[in-house]
């Protein structure tokens, strides 16, 4: 059943394929050892380099910001790096596997978003996708309710 839902990344890489915009800088935050894990970035966007420091997100022009998170250690967000970026991240959308918050039980030594045993609460493969409006002013970003093609649990 869960297998054939569409995967997270999946969702993600089609709602920014229909909403951002030609030319868009965004960082990918999440992957701790392969991008393999990474939501697929649309081409017309351009990917700013893995590493690049907080502080230098306003010179390099970016605009967005898609995280990936999930039990397994493929899809880890960097506690430090998020307290920095909170202030000025706006969420557009959300794509979750889970129905109430991470559950179910993952191979840590793979990167399978698919539980083998306690499948109750996933409804679909991949990591908890995040994407997020940046606005690197001194003012906090505006927190608005998420955009209507949020997709959260089974959605």
């Amino acid at each position: 059943r869960i297998a054939s839902e569409t995967d997270t990344r999946v969702l993600a890489a089609a709602w920014m394929r229909a909403h951002l915009p030609a030319g868009a800088e965004v960082v990918v935050l999440g992957s701790t050892r392969f991008t393999y894990a990474d939501p697929e970035l649309p081409p017309n966007v351009h990917r700013v380099p893995t590493g690049l420091p907080v502080g230098d997100y306003a010179r390099a022009g970016v605009g967005y910001v898609v995280t990936h998170e999930h039990p397994i250690p493929f899809s880890r967000l960097d506690p430090a790096v998020m307290r920095a970026l909170g202030p000025h991240l706006r969420m557009l959308a959300e794509f979750s596997p889970f129905t109430d918050g991470p559950v179910g039980g993952f191979e840590a030594e793979d990167a399978f978003y698919i539980p083998f045993y306690d499948f109750a609460g996933v409804v679909r493969p991949g990591p908890l996708v995040r994407i997020y409006a940046y606005d690197a002013g001194d003012a906090p970003a505006r927190r608005d309710a998420p955009a209507s093609g949020v997709i959260r649990g089974g959605g």
